[in-house]
């Protein structure tokens, strides 16, 4: 009997280690995802940080002649802004293949996208926006903060392992 592969306990013990084979082949994929993606945020933050030196260097040229010019420097501040997120978005696909976890936290995508907005409002130019579009991002900033610190109280409150009450948001 115990060659007779319709047994049940034989598939039993067959199918776990399919399973764990297929579990293990999707995290090598994530992990070579993850540093396929790596690779090419080097690349970016690398093309990045050669633009941003060298529209600097025009801005300084241009403001000599023209002191009154903000917009090479809304532009100077929007390459920078650009390249911290790049910057922080690599990190955390880094941290996520140190730590051998395939998912990146959330609080790294709020943070993500929080500079997003930032930059978004570095280089915003009011005559062109509505102030409904305004207030949209305004609103938008304010939400995605509130949810990061949200998170942020919950995971420190985890750490001292206390449980999470909203009753207990205020208090330290």
């Amino acid at each position: 009997m115990s060659g007779d592969s319709n047994h049940p306990h034989e598939q039993n013990v067959c199918a776990p280690s399919s399973h764990l084979r297929i579990i293990r082949w999707t995290e090598h994929f994530a992990d070579l995802i993850s540093v396929v993606l790596t690779l090419v945020l080097i690349v970016v933050i690398a093309v990045s940080a050669i633009q941003l030196v060298i529209l600097l260097g025009d801005v300084i040229l241009e403001s000599v002649k023209n002191p009154t010019n903000v917009h090479g420097f809304e532009a100077v501040f929007g390459v920078i802004m650009t390249l911290l997120i790049a910057m922080e978005f690599n990190h955390s696909i880094v941290a996520a293949l140190e730590r051998k976890r395939h998912v990146i936290q959330v609080r790294a995508i709020l943070l993500i996208a929080l500079l997003a907005l930032a930059r978004k409002f570095i280089i915003l130019d009011t005559k062109e926006l509505s102030a409904e579009t305004i207030a949209a991002l305004a609103l938008s900033m304010a939400s995605i903060g509130g949810v990061y610190l949200f998170l942020r109280k919950v995971d420190a409150e985890a750490e001292k392992g206390q449980k999470f009450s909203l009753l207990n948001m205020g208090k330290k």
